[in-house]
């Protein structure tokens, strides 16, 4: 169970009604926060894990679909990390409840601000949006004035680690 936190924008073009108190999540990435960009021309949904920062970008098409197709690129990105099969599957199967809900974290939403900020020149080519995804998992992000967080080693980290202990809070 996750809640899939989306800002004011992605929530008008949802057309859905938040839940008014989503349940908390069950997954080891914790809720994801997501956002609508254009990037050239095209619609994308940039998303991001709230306990890791890490980004998964999807096309903005079929906004119905988003929870799954998050979690089928999720997929594609945790086995690019070498994530083991068996947390993965665990992940993912996690993630097959979720809840829609408004974002709740103003770092996160930095975050995913940041990120649509270094999407705004273009698409690179060639590697699709998991390629994309990546390249944005390897920006440090200063959490603070004194700590600096890697997204792609943080989810690493996660999935090394037993349940309940992140890189990031």
């Amino acid at each position: 169970m996750f809640t899939l936190r989306c800002t004011q924008k992605l929530l008008k073009r949802l057309k859905t009604a938040p839940s008014p108190s989503p349940p908390a999540p069950t997954t080891v990435l914790g809720d994801w926060y997501a956002n609508h960009v254009i990037v050239g021309r095209q619609h994308l949904v940039v998303c991001c894990s709230e306990r890791t920062y890490l980004p998964v970008i999807v096309p903005a098409r079929e906004l119905a679909s988003l929870p799954s197709r998050l979690t089928d690129a999720l997929g594609t990105m945790l086995v690019a990390l070498d994530v083991p099969e068996g947390a993965l599957r665990e992940e993912l199967a996690a993630m097959s409840e979720v809840a829609i809900g408004k974002t709740a974290s103003r770092v996160v939403v930095g975050v995913l601000t940041e990120y649509a900020r270094m999407l705004g020149g273009g698409l690179r080519g060639g590697g699709g949006l998991t390629r994309e995804s990546l390249w944005l998992a390897e920006t440090p992000l200063f959490a603070s004035t004194s700590r600096t967080v890697w997204p792609i080693e943080a989810t690493r980290q996660a999935f090394s680690q037993p349940r309940g202990l992140y890189l990031v809070q």
